[in-house]
């Protein structure tokens, strides 16, 4: 797993947390153990409602991101007309009960008070929320097997090679597996990879030489 932190845009600073605030009083398990801990967490919370969200404990918040290797399973499927996700119990796999033991610890060492993705519990059926949703038409050696070839081309059947002339997927949605990090790189290689593909097969030429 990969674990960065994360930052509310500006315009949502307030509202973030407020919301965060709220959560962390519900479901926060504190990590310091002493009466001057509570006495600074105290102040600082006072501090931001006197000065704002850039002050106190709001500026003492830290945001955990974290990417890792979920079971890939979910599905999505055409249903009149509209596009339908089905990804049964995803956020009840054990590795987000292992994620979840990491930034605990990792708060533990801060001396903070941790709290878990308000989502993620038993009254929201452990949704989660992701800002890298990979695949949906994933690279396969067939149409048996996915929706696009290596080159990005889509299959024009359910079964086969053959491929639909100049149609063409070559965002995040062709990449078949979580990759436990930042996918932009990644998505970002392969398109380019797609474009070379697609000029030599129309004999168009561009270079590199900047």
């Amino acid at each position: 797993m990969l674990i960065a932190d994360g930052a509310a845009p500006g315009m949502m600073a307030k509202v973030f947390y407020a919301m965060v605030s709220l959560a962390s009083k519900l479901e926060g398990v504190p990590t310091h153990t002493n009466m001057g801990g509570w006495l600074k967490k105290r102040e600082r919370e006072l501090d931001t409602g006197l000065r704002g969200p850039y002050h106190g404990s709001a500026n003492h918040t830290l945001v955990y991101l974290c990417m890792s290797n979920d079971d890939g399973n979910g599905k999505m499927a055409l249903a009149d007309d509209r596009i339908r996700v089905a990804w049964p119990d995803a956020g009840k796999q054990p590795i987000f009960d292992k994620v979840n033991d990491q930034l605990l610890a990792l708060t533990k060492a801060l001396g903070g008070v941790y709290t878990k993705n308000p989502t993620w519990t038993k009254l929201f059926s452990s949704k989660l929320v992701s800002v890298h949703p990979l695949g949906g038409c994933i690279m396969g050696e067939d149409a048996t097997q996915g929706v696009v070839n290596d080159k990005g081309q889509v299959f024009a059947g359910t079964t086969g090679n053959a491929v639909y002339p100049g149609l063409y997927v070559s965002d995040g949605a062709i990449i078949p597996r979580p990759l436990s990090l930042n996918p932009s790189l990644t998505i970002s290689a392969l398109a380019e990879r797609n474009c070379v593909y697609m000029a030599q097969e129309r004999g168009w030429q561009f270079n590199y030489d900047f």
